[in-house]
């Protein structure tokens, strides 16, 4: 399954290799499972692939839960995650950022854009100090813009004379701060991938999926990722143009 993308990845080395900006997000994995209205805990699920979930959109439910980074000019897909259940994406985040970087997808400097769910201030620090780019994850209200750059602070390689790249962290850490107070004008740029999903869901099936095994689900949401990957690749690289598509699978 993970040689689908990894197969997209190489046939389109050439155009992603100088990404500048990623998106990031996760929706719900909902399996077509019926409870004839009774509740489903997390012991009932004990022995199974699916795992119980809660998303603020659908609220409980049984399933995975899919994590997709993508590019901004062109949508296209650069990894996926998926975790049963659903994890905090505070979590997911340095995963996501190991797997881009495992497929040699990040570049120093590289803006990533999440939205509040990833807000951590280790994610902050780990974007900076451990994959060198700019972790633009919408803020929240609490700690201030203060707190933060007082919490953020360069690694021990920054302070070392001899190391000539440390300058790169005091750079990172000053575009970042540049950015966050403006976060808002970033919304629309971050509601690209919520279309994504959408398409995802509507137009190719990952709604409701019959599937209850971890394989099965994992090949269809793999499968599915890739399709839009390929009908991208093909020229349909406006979300209008891929939305307006149908009744193709």
């Amino acid at each position: 399954m993970e040689l689908a993308l990894k197969t997209l990845n190489k046939l389109e080395f050439k155009k992603i290799r100088d990404i500048k900006t990623v998106l990031i997000d996760s929706t719900p994995l909902i399996i077509d499972l019926k409870f004839n209205g009774k509740y489903i805990s997390k012991q009932t699920c004990l022995d199974k692939d699916y795992k119980r979930g809660f998303s603020t959109s659908k609220g409980h439910y049984a399933g995975f839960k899919m994590t997709l980074a993508v590019e901004y000019e062109t949508l296209r897909p650069l990894a996926i995650l998926i975790h049963p259940g659903s994890p905090h994406d505070t979590k997911i985040f340095d995963e996501i950022m190991h797997e881009l970087k495992r497929r040699r997808l990040i570049r120093k400097g590289q803006l990533i854009l999440a939205d509040k769910g990833f807000y951590s201030t280790c994610n902050y620090l780990n974007g900076i100090n451990k994959y060198k780019i700019v972790p633009l994850i919408f803020p929240k209200k609490k700690p201030t813009l203060e707190v933060l750059k007082d919490k953020i602070t360069n690694p021990l390689d920054y302070f070392d004379y001899r190391n000539k790249s440390g300058a790169i962290y005091k750079k990172l850490r000053e575009r970042l701060f540049e950015l966050l107070p403006k976060w808002e004008d970033f919304r629309r740029t971050r509601w690209k991938i919520e279309k994504v999903f959408q398409f995802l869901k509507e137009k190719l099936g990952l709604g409701h999926i019959h599937a209850y095994t971890k394989r099965s689900v994992y090949k269809k949401a793999y499968l599915n990722v890739l399709l839009l990957g390929i009908i991208i690749s093909y020229g349909q690289n406006e979300i209008q143009e891929i939305y307006a598509l149908e009744n193709f699978t």
